[in-house]
């Protein structure tokens, strides 16, 4: 089975799992493969943007030694409550270079996705080559905000069409449910879950850390499930394709170690293989 163009890439969000996202997207482009959309929230952001900025080799230096960006800073707040600094994402996201610079350099469209809750909405942030097709910057302060998860990482304030909006996760579950419009005109769509089936269902264990962490795998699972129900429903359905770990990623969401992560980037790298091999097997019957 051979993958059509225009070709869409959907993110999901995961944490330090996103080691193995990144690994799996360098190893689909070490393949062949060209994007036309990209679409993530959470890390899911910082890795689409590694790829639509032309930067994959710096995102994947920096899951390898994740270590060094120190990734969880403790510096609580009470209002908003928050755990960690977000020090370390504006560290992170500098390696797009400047708005100009990031905007000559993105080589496909690429939505990012952040919550507002306080009316309940998702935010979509369009960003397209050299800005032709539009540009809603700031492309860093955006990627940021995508990331926030709540009470681990304070809100970002942004200025969207003339609306202050105080924004976190992307992955964050309110009233309106997650739409990948964005993507629908791609002939196919791999989608990227960190989830392993494995999940579902799962035993927790012991632990308020470990309780929440298994409602969030199998949330991520059901969250791109509600986004793929949007595509669905078009009257010419692209192709769907979600693609997840050949084996359970075990560690956990806030390991951000190089013991955990560098694995993971290889697992994504052999993972994008096995893929293209018989995308089939992935392929989502709407």
């Amino acid at each position: 089975m051979k993958l059509q163009s225009p070709l869409g890439l959907v993110l999901a969000g995961g944490a330090s799992h996103g080691a193995w996202q990144a690994g799996m997207i360098e190893g689909l482009v070490r393949e062949g493969l060209i994007f036309d959309d990209v679409f993530g929230f959470s890390i899911g952001s910082l890795n689409g943007a590694g790829y639509c900025l032309q930067k994959l080799d710096i995102l994947i230096d920096i899951w390898r030694n994740i270590e060094d960006s120190r990734i969880l800073r403790f510096q609580p707040r009470l209002f908003p409550f928050s755990m960690y600094s977000n020090a370390a994402l504006a560290e992170v996201v500098t390696h797009g270079g400047s708005e100009d610079e990031a905007m000559n350099s993105c080589r496909s469209r690429f939505t990012i996705v952040s919550t507002d809750k306080n009316d309940q909405r998702h935010c979509y942030a369009r960003f397209t080559p050299q800005g032709k097709e539009g540009w809603d910057g700031p492309i860093a302060r955006h990627m940021m905000a995508s990331c926030a998860i709540p009470m681990v990482f304070p809100p970002v304030k942004i200025d969207v069409r003339g609306r202050t909006r105080h924004l976190v996760d992307g992955g964050v579950w309110v009233s309106e449910n997650i739409s990948f419009e964005a993507v629908a005109h791609c002939e196919d769509i791999i989608v990227l879950v960190m989830t392993h089936p494995e999940d579902l269902g799962r035993k927790a264990g012991f632990g308020y850390v470990k309780r929440r962490e298994q409602r969030v795998r199998e949330g991520l699972w059901d969250y791109m499930d509600s986004g793929v129900r949007t595509l669905a429903n078009l009257p010419k359905k692209p192709r769907i394709f979600k693609v997840y770990p050949s084996s359970r990623l075990d560690y956990s969401l806030l390991a951000f170690k190089n013991k955990f992560c560098t694995p993971a980037v290889d697992q994504g790298i052999a993972d994008a293989s096995a893929f293209l091999k018989d995308p089939s097997e992935f392929l989502i019957k709407c």
